[in-house]
């Protein structure tokens, strides 16, 4: 495992529709800076950028190219995304799309899609 805290800043993102008013970029980006990382994430909102699904390949692609560390995905693009990945890991059953694209560190090309299932917070935590 390389030493994360080294590296200055990590660049991610959320890929989806109508996705403006998300909380995501403040929580990922808040939890980062309470564990010393800087991360930086941004909205690729497809609505408001006046584009369908059909740009996911192009998206994935320049968002490889900007340097981002990884994408999460959500609607409408969860399910396109498959067939664009090389890798899908930690399929939860029954699922069958993808939650997060990320770069393999030792293979920058590689797109490794992940869908994680988390189990419900309890009321305390």
């Amino acid at each position: 495992m390389t030493d994360a805290r080294r590296q200055s800043s990590f660049l991610v993102g959320l890929i989806g529709s109508a996705i403006q008013a998300s909380l995501t970029p403040a929580t990922h980006e808040r939890e980062a800076d309470e564990n010393g990382l800087r991360y930086i994430y941004r909205l690729i909102d497809i609505e408001k950028l006046g584009l369908g699904v059909e740009v996911l390949p192009e998206l994935l692609t320049a968002a490889e190219r900007m340097g981002f560390a990884g994408v999460n995905i959500t609607h409408p693009c969860k399910q396109k995304v498959i067939p664009l990945l090389h890798e899908l890991s930690d399929v939860a059953p029954g699922r069958q799309y993808g939650r997060s694209v990320e770069r393999a560190a030792d293979r920058p090309q590689h797109r490794l899609g992940r869908c994680r299932e988390l189990p419900p917070r309890s009321a305390g935590g």
